[in-house]
Protein backbone atom coordinates (compact mmCIF):
# COMPACT_ATOMS: atom_id res chain seq x y z
CA UNK A 1 0.00 0.00 0.00
CA UNK A 2 1.86 3.33 -1.12
CA UNK A 3 -1.49 5.66 -0.07
CA UNK A 4 -0.53 9.44 -1.28
CA UNK A 5 2.70 8.38 -3.07
CA UNK A 6 3.40 9.03 -6.99
CA UNK A 7 4.96 5.69 -8.38
CA UNK A 8 8.24 6.37 -10.37
CA UNK A 9 11.17 8.61 -8.39
CA UNK A 10 9.50 9.58 -5.57
CA UNK A 11 8.83 6.10 -4.44
CA UNK A 12 12.26 4.77 -5.42
CA UNK A 13 13.56 7.50 -2.98
CA UNK A 14 11.60 6.16 -0.41
CA UNK A 15 12.57 2.36 -0.91
CA UNK A 16 16.47 3.54 -1.25
CA UNK A 17 16.09 5.58 2.28
CA UNK A 18 14.39 2.81 4.36
CA UNK A 19 16.97 -0.08 3.06
CA UNK A 20 19.86 2.05 3.85
CA UNK A 21 18.63 2.63 7.15
CA UNK A 22 19.11 -0.81 7.99
CA UNK A 23 22.49 -1.42 6.50
CA UNK A 24 23.03 -5.58 8.31
CA UNK A 25 19.61 -6.55 6.71
CA UNK A 26 20.81 -7.89 3.32
CA UNK A 27 18.41 -8.29 0.59
CA UNK A 28 15.99 -6.52 2.68
CA UNK A 29 12.73 -6.61 0.72
CA UNK A 30 13.01 -10.21 0.52
CA UNK A 31 12.29 -10.50 4.25
CA UNK A 32 10.01 -7.54 5.24
CA UNK A 33 7.18 -6.22 3.81
CA UNK A 34 6.39 -2.03 3.77
CA UNK A 35 3.35 0.07 3.63
CA UNK A 36 4.22 4.00 2.93
CA UNK A 37 2.00 6.51 3.69
CA UNK A 38 2.57 10.44 2.91
CA UNK A 39 0.93 12.89 6.03
CA UNK A 40 -0.69 15.86 5.84
CA UNK A 41 1.23 18.05 7.61
CA UNK A 42 -0.38 21.67 6.49
CA UNK A 43 0.45 23.50 9.78
CA UNK A 44 4.01 22.26 10.25
CA UNK A 45 6.31 20.94 8.11
CA UNK A 46 7.64 22.46 4.92
CA UNK A 47 8.88 19.17 4.10
CA UNK A 48 7.07 16.31 2.46
CA UNK A 49 6.47 13.71 5.92
CA UNK A 50 5.53 10.24 5.60
CA UNK A 51 5.18 6.93 7.58
CA UNK A 52 6.73 3.41 6.50
CA UNK A 53 4.72 0.96 8.48
CA UNK A 54 7.76 -2.92 8.47
CA UNK A 55 7.48 -6.04 8.87
CA UNK A 56 9.74 -9.03 9.78
CA UNK A 57 12.44 -9.70 11.52
CA UNK A 58 14.73 -6.19 13.75
CA UNK A 59 13.04 -3.73 12.53
CA UNK A 60 10.79 -1.36 14.26
CA UNK A 61 7.00 -1.90 13.59
CA UNK A 62 7.10 1.91 11.94
CA UNK A 63 9.26 4.44 10.89
CA UNK A 64 9.18 8.62 10.22
CA UNK A 65 10.55 9.83 7.06
CA UNK A 66 11.09 13.25 5.90
CA UNK A 67 11.51 14.13 2.41
CA UNK A 68 13.09 17.85 1.80
CA UNK A 69 10.84 18.45 -0.96
CA UNK A 70 8.41 21.45 -0.16
CA UNK A 71 5.11 20.14 0.66
CA UNK A 72 2.13 20.76 -1.27
CA UNK A 73 0.81 23.58 1.40
CA UNK A 74 3.55 25.94 0.93
CA UNK A 75 3.67 25.52 -2.68
CA UNK A 76 -0.05 26.88 -2.76
CA UNK A 77 0.91 29.80 -1.06
CA UNK A 78 4.33 30.83 -2.66
CA UNK A 79 4.90 31.98 -6.76
CA UNK A 80 7.54 29.99 -8.99
CA UNK A 81 10.48 32.54 -8.00
CA UNK A 82 9.23 32.11 -3.68
CA UNK A 83 9.44 28.13 -4.32
CA UNK A 84 13.13 28.36 -5.73
CA UNK A 85 14.02 30.54 -2.70
CA UNK A 86 12.44 28.12 -0.33
CA UNK A 87 14.02 24.83 -2.14
CA UNK A 88 17.11 26.88 -1.56
CA UNK A 89 16.72 27.42 2.10
CA UNK A 90 15.65 24.09 2.73
CA UNK A 91 18.17 22.38 1.06
CA UNK A 92 20.87 24.36 3.06
CA UNK A 93 18.59 23.26 6.85
CA UNK A 94 18.53 20.15 5.88
CA UNK A 95 22.40 19.59 5.67
CA UNK A 96 22.73 21.69 8.70
CA UNK A 97 20.09 18.82 10.26
CA UNK A 98 22.10 15.81 8.79
CA UNK A 99 25.39 17.24 10.16
CA UNK A 100 23.96 17.09 13.92
CA UNK A 101 22.61 13.72 13.24
CA UNK A 102 26.18 12.76 12.03
CA UNK A 103 28.04 14.37 14.85
CA UNK A 104 25.77 13.36 17.86
CA UNK A 105 24.66 9.98 17.92
CA UNK A 106 21.55 9.06 19.56
CA UNK A 107 21.28 9.16 23.13
CA UNK A 108 25.08 10.96 23.26
CA UNK A 109 24.15 14.14 25.17
CA UNK A 110 22.75 13.88 28.64
CA UNK A 111 19.41 15.62 29.31
CA UNK A 112 19.16 16.85 25.29
CA UNK A 113 16.20 14.56 23.88
CA UNK A 114 15.72 13.98 20.18
CA UNK A 115 14.76 10.83 18.24
CA UNK A 116 16.64 8.27 17.01
CA UNK A 117 17.60 8.54 13.63
CA UNK A 118 18.36 5.80 11.46
CA UNK A 119 19.79 7.26 8.28
CA UNK A 120 20.50 10.72 6.70
CA UNK A 121 20.86 11.62 3.20
CA UNK A 122 21.88 15.16 1.39
CA UNK A 123 20.13 16.49 -1.51
CA UNK A 124 22.43 15.70 -4.40
CA UNK A 125 19.39 15.92 -7.04
CA UNK A 126 15.93 15.62 -7.37
CA UNK A 127 15.06 12.42 -5.70
CA UNK A 128 17.57 12.44 -3.31
CA UNK A 129 17.68 13.36 0.28
CA UNK A 130 15.67 12.24 3.40
CA UNK A 131 16.07 11.66 7.07
CA UNK A 132 14.73 8.15 8.52
CA UNK A 133 14.08 8.27 12.19
CA UNK A 134 11.96 6.53 15.02
CA UNK A 135 8.17 7.19 14.81
CA UNK A 136 7.05 9.62 17.55
CA UNK A 137 3.81 10.77 15.06
CA UNK A 138 1.64 9.33 17.41
CA UNK A 139 3.26 11.59 20.29
CA UNK A 140 2.83 15.18 18.98
CA UNK A 141 0.13 17.20 17.23
CA UNK A 142 -0.55 20.90 15.64
CA UNK A 143 -2.23 23.34 17.53
CA UNK A 144 -4.09 26.77 16.02
CA UNK A 145 -2.23 28.99 18.77
CA UNK A 146 1.27 28.18 21.01
CA UNK A 147 0.46 30.23 24.72
CA UNK A 148 3.96 29.52 25.34
CA UNK A 149 5.99 27.43 27.89
CA UNK A 150 5.13 26.71 31.29
CA UNK A 151 6.98 26.93 34.26
CA UNK A 152 7.94 23.35 34.34
CA UNK A 153 8.38 23.48 30.20
CA UNK A 154 10.86 25.99 30.76
CA UNK A 155 13.19 24.30 33.28
CA UNK A 156 12.87 21.22 31.25
CA UNK A 157 13.79 23.28 28.38
CA UNK A 158 16.82 24.93 30.42
CA UNK A 159 18.01 21.63 31.69
CA UNK A 160 18.02 20.06 27.80
CA UNK A 161 19.89 22.86 26.96
CA UNK A 162 22.27 23.06 29.85
CA UNK A 163 22.77 19.53 29.17
CA UNK A 164 24.16 19.94 25.33
CA UNK A 165 26.30 23.29 26.53
CA UNK A 166 27.86 21.12 28.94
CA UNK A 167 28.53 18.05 26.29
CA UNK A 168 29.89 20.52 23.72
CA UNK A 169 32.30 22.14 26.69
CA UNK A 170 33.89 18.34 27.85
CA UNK A 171 33.71 16.97 23.85
CA UNK A 172 37.44 17.04 23.57
CA UNK A 173 37.73 16.47 20.04
CA UNK A 174 36.18 19.73 18.38
CA UNK A 175 36.92 18.88 14.70
CA UNK A 176 33.02 18.63 14.36
CA UNK A 177 32.79 22.34 14.32
CA UNK A 178 34.95 22.98 10.81
CA UNK A 179 31.58 21.18 9.35
CA UNK A 180 29.20 23.84 10.23
CA UNK A 181 31.30 26.61 9.10
CA UNK A 182 29.61 28.66 6.72
CA UNK A 183 30.65 27.53 3.27
CA UNK A 184 31.95 24.07 4.00
CA UNK A 185 29.37 22.46 2.00
CA UNK A 186 27.74 24.70 -0.77
CA UNK A 187 24.66 26.65 -0.87
CA UNK A 188 25.23 28.48 2.13
CA UNK A 189 24.08 31.68 2.31
CA UNK A 190 21.49 32.44 5.15
CA UNK A 191 24.22 32.57 8.52
CA UNK A 192 23.96 36.28 9.24
CA UNK A 193 19.98 36.69 9.10
CA UNK A 194 19.73 33.15 11.15
CA UNK A 195 22.49 33.94 13.51
CA UNK A 196 20.59 37.72 14.16
CA UNK A 197 17.50 35.31 14.80
CA UNK A 198 18.74 33.36 17.14
CA UNK A 199 20.51 35.75 19.24
CA UNK A 200 17.69 37.61 19.22
CA UNK A 201 14.80 34.42 20.09
CA UNK A 202 17.60 33.72 23.03
CA UNK A 203 17.68 37.62 24.32
CA UNK A 204 14.32 37.20 24.79
CA UNK A 205 13.86 33.72 26.38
Amino acid sequence: MYKGINMGKELAQLFRLVENSFPDIQNFFDKHNVDFERLNNAKSFWSEIYVARLSGEGVPESIFIKIPRIGGNVLRCEDEEGIDELENVLTYYSKKENLFYKHFPYGSIPNFPFPKVYFTEDVEEYGTGGIVAENLTDKVYAVEHIPGLNHEQVLRLMEALAGFHSHLLMREDKSYVESFVEGAHGRETYAPGMQNMMVGLNLNF
